[in-house]
């Protein structure tokens, strides 16, 4: 992952608000406010310009899910090493049940390394309305590790085996993805929406090719 090469301590809270609906596979899912099972399936650095942040990528499962909708659905934590923003991080870490020394980038750094080497990890997260309209804060309530995250049933119905939908994104989401999936698409204001979403269609396709081969690669070098 990386977690030692991130830009310290350059980043800013702000920011990270704007990024926030361009992580992982797009836009993490809105729901009402309240508290959900989710399992930590995935952490990543994200730099935006010379700022850096840590995400915590989650997805709600649970079998009293009141909305099936939101099965599947990624809440997203967004973290800063700023110096009055770290203690936040080490917060989080100590509330997913890992023993950070300090809030120091160095002790946060082999905290994540480690947190990462557990997912997917069982928790709690509870959800308020952010002072937008558009807005959702998420919160760690606590880790819940006597419960298997497996159990949770948090991938849904086979939703992604298609990959996103882009009939139902506007032109911010769709760049939100470019964004997120690192696509080489150059956007410009002559760009329509439908020719922005044949080029996404077409570099999603070629990067599974890609993986594809690299997958027949590898079995062959076994």
């Amino acid at each position: 992952m990386g977690f030692s090469d991130l830009n310290i301590p350059k980043s800013s809270l702000k920011q990270a608000y704007k990024e926030r609906n361009s992580t992982g596979g797009g836009s993490d899912i809105k729901v009402e406010p309240g508290k959900y099972e989710c399992a930590l399936v995935n952490m990543k650095s994200v730099k935006s310009g010379k700022k850096s942040f840590v995400v915590f990528e989650n997805k709600i499962g649970g079998e009293d899910l009141e909305d099936e909708s939101y099965r599947g659905g990624v809440l997203s934590q967004w973290f800063s090493f700023e110096d009055t923003r770290a203690k936040f991080l080490y917060q989080a870490l100590k509330k997913y049940g890992v023993d950070v020394k300090d809030d120091s980038p160095e002790a946060l750094i082999e905290a994540l390394e480690e947190l990462e080497g557990e997912l997917p990890v069982a928790n709690i997260l509870t959800v308020k309305q952010g002072k937008e309209e558009d807005q959702q804060n998420v919160y760690i309530d606590r880790a819940t590790p006597d419960i298997d995250p497996s159990e949770l049933n948090y991938e849904g119905e086979d939703e992604d085996e298609d990959g996103p939908n882009l009939d139902e994104m506007d032109r911010k989401e769709l760049k939100a993805l470019v964004k997120a999936e690192g696509l080489d698409i150059k956007i410009t204001r002559k760009l329509t929406d439908d020719k922005l979403r044949e080029l996404i269609e077409e570099a999603l396709d070629e990067e599974e090719d890609e993986e594809d081969e690299d997958e027949e690669d590898e079995e062959d070098e076994d």
